[in-house]
């Protein structure tokens, strides 16, 4: 996994990974809150609710995760799946307060955004 941390043009958002399945960035949001956005020209959705299959798109998401840095746990608020132009696909919320909180599992995204967050407040 690369870890990098550079600027991005737009909206403030950091560079943090280049993996294979996409580009990551951050963004602080609130205390405990940050965005991250998925680049990928192999992002996944699921068409409608009743769908079981996933469509592939070139086109990116943007994820609000929680995080606990005493517990190194991390939860995902909201998920916003947009194509390449900037079209809606999917949107999934959860209830801030009623998210499943998960413990990180090493060398994962999740570990490696909970690293960042944590040494930045």
């Amino acid at each position: 996994m690369l870890f990098a941390f550079s600027y991005s043009y737009s909206q403030d958002w950091k560079l943090v990974f280049e993996l294979k399945n996409g580009t990551y960035y951050y963004k602080a949001n609130t205390k405990n809150t940050a965005w991250v956005k998925l680049v990928s020209d192999k992002t996944e959705y699921f068409p409608d609710k009743m769908s079981k299959k996933t469509i592939i798109v070139d086109g990116y998401k943007l994820m609000l995760w929680k995080f606990d840095c005493s517990s190194r746990q991390t939860g995902i608020i909201q998920v916003i799946t947009y194509s390449q132009d900037g079209e809606i696909l999917e949107t999934y919320r959860e209830n801030e307060i009623l998210v499943e909180m998960n413990y990180v599992t090493p060398d994962t995204v999740g570990e490696g955004l909970l690293e960042i967050f944590c040494s930045l407040n």
